[in-house]
């Protein structure tokens, strides 16, 4: 099993409804990827910060291209959100 890692920044002045309404639709897009198992994102709104954390069977399906996630990837880029490259890690131990 793998774990995907996405930071990103944004304007602290981005509306707070729209990040996570934006948040959301990257989370039902990403979990229509095959080797999907689960999602979380985080927000700090007053930092102006990030962050995208999910699950996959195998590094391969971990390793997407951000571009197989459709329309949501414009929408991201729209509201300012620079996104950094992912870290793909091997899961070592689970909670």
């Amino acid at each position: 099993m793998n774990v995907r890692i996405t930071r990103g920044t944004f304007d602290p002045s981005t509306s707070e409804e729209q990040l996570i309404a934006l948040t959301e639709a990257s989370g039902d897009a990403i979990k229509k990827q095959p080797g999907f198992v689960s999602f979380q994102g985080g927000l700090n709104v007053q930092a102006g910060t990030l962050v995208a954390i999910s699950t996959w069977q195998d590094e391969d399906s971990a390793n997407f291209p951000r571009e197989a996630l459709g329309p949501v990837v414009s929408q991201i880029k729209d509201l300012g959100v620079q996104l950094e490259a992912p870290e793909i890690y091997d899961v070592a131990a689970t909670a």
